[in-house]
């Protein structure tokens, strides 16, 4: 089957919602998680983990046919060698073996290995994989740690969806209330760009076409917030005109505002994007599977989605 290049925003809750995931345990899943889109080559465009459930935005899909045998040897090393468990370190020493001895045995791992590369599905199942093994053991416990597979919402690639959605995901602890603001919640994307920001300027940059780091985290930030914030000197900051086109709006409810309360669109809903986007996935949809309706684009209600449209019309109450 072949891999289709797209953003998705991804989510998975833990069994019956229970609250098991304190702070050790979330900076165990960060480390994880950046370990897995390592190996796998997916861009990690921002996360937030929270006490019973997680999101994550990549962008994956990129195929990996082209990636050298050395880089497919560094990523697997990278993700299995410190494996959680004795299984994942017994299966890097085979693929170690497979490596240093090459030929076709190492022809064979090297494919089955670019398999799981760029693959969303890969993915969430190597890092949810991952992540549960290390509970399971740290607990001394067994059994399943997630509730389901996981759900996915595909993104439109275009700066607006992606930094609505992205904005969504980074403003979970601020929705439930244990920061103001997501730059002091150190387990999402938002606040691991500030802090470490290395790893995460170039997708930020690149996603508002910005000249630096400064004028992207502005932009970003006037989403989050749809308000001008004050920073400290060498910070960055929402510019004077950036207040001005917020206040033009005569109390209007802005993204920054509907990301928090508008949350069903970003978990619920199928496809996310321009008019155009929604209504080809949905025609591609149709001549597949069959539908009695025509169009499936609808347009996201409660303010200013500036273009947005959903897949589903969350207007009318859908089966859980």
């Amino acid at each position: 089957m072949r891999k289709r290049l797209g953003v998705y925003h991804c989510v998975s809750r833990v069994v019956d919602r229970r609250r098991v995931l304190g702070e050790v345990e979330k900076e165990v899943m960060r480390k994880i998680l950046w370990r897995v889109a390592d190996f796998c080559g997916v861009e990690l465009l921002t996360y937030c983990l929270m006490g019973n459930h997680f999101h994550v935005l990549v962008r994956a899909g990129r195929a990996q046919r082209e990636v050298d045998d050395a880089v497919v040897f560094a990523r697997a090393e990278g993700y299995y060698a410190d494996g959680q468990s004795l299984a994942q370190r017994e299966y890097w020493a085979e693929i170690e073996r497979a490596y240093r001895k090459g030929g076709e045995e190492w022809s064979g791992w090297a494919e089955r290995l670019r398999a799981r590369m760029g693959d969303v599905s890969w993915f969430m199942r190597l890092f949810k994989q991952g992540f549960s093994v290390w509970f399971n053991q740290r607990g001394d416990r067994t059994g399943t740690l997630w509730e389901r597979r996981f759900t996915s919402v595909l993104v439109e690639d275009a700066p607006l969806a992606v930094a609505t959605v992205a904005a969504y995901i980074d403003l979970n602890p601020v929705r439930a209330g244990l920061v103001k603001d997501p730059k002091d919640y150190r387990w999402c994307g938002y606040a691991e760009a500030l802090a470490r920001g290395k790893r995460k300027r170039p997708s930020l940059c690149c996603l508002f076409q910005a000249k630096d780091w400064a004028e992207a985290l502005a932009r970003y930030r006037l989403i989050l917030f749809n308000k001008g914030v004050s920073e400290k000197p060498g910070q960055a900051s929402i510019s004077p005109e950036a207040r001005k086109a917020v206040q033009a709006k005569k109390g209007q409810l802005g993204l920054g505002s509907l990301v928090r309360h508008r949350v069903r669109y970003f978990s619920a809903g199928a496809v996310i994007g321009s008019r155009a986007f929604v209504e080809e996935r949905f025609q591609a949809y149709r001549e597949r599977f069959g539908s009695k309706r025509k169009k499936g684009a609808h347009a996201l209600r409660g303010g200013n989605w500036e273009g947005l449209t959903s897949l589903r019309d969350l207007r009318k109450d859908t089966p859980g």
